[in-house]
């Protein structure tokens, strides 16, 4: 079998084929990214402009037990904040990252001896 599979010789019209493939499937995965990151960057924003209104009350709050709750929801929103900017990052897939891919499945191809 490893014989057979090491005198497999891929022409140029096949990998170009492949190529086309890879950047079709690419761009089907990339629209599903894009869409939900640009969800996940609404609820960024929008946890955002909680905690801001919740600092923005802080001051005028004189209870101390007011206080350490809003402080908490604050520290809490951060957290979730954070939580979603990491989850918006993991998402992020550089059209760079496919092209590097492509070109390294090419040359496995190309040099599979």
């Amino acid at each position: 079998m490893k014989k057979f599979l090491t005198k497999i010789e891929f022409t140029g019209e096949y990998l170009e084929a492949f190529e086309k493939v890879l950047i079709n499937k690419y761009r089907e995965s990339e629209k599903e990214i894009i869409h939900t990151s640009s969800y996940v960057n609404r609820h960024i924003a929008d946890l955002q402009a909680e905690q801001a209104m919740i600092i923005d009350k802080l001051p005028l709050v004189e209870s101390v037990i007011a206080s350490k709750k809003l402080e908490e929801k604050i520290e809490a929103l951060q957290i979730e904040i954070d939580g979603a900017r990491e989850q918006r990052d993991d998402l992020e897939i550089k059209e760079h990252d496919i092209r590097s891919y492509i070109r390294n499945a090419r040359y496995l191809m190309e040099h599979q001896n």
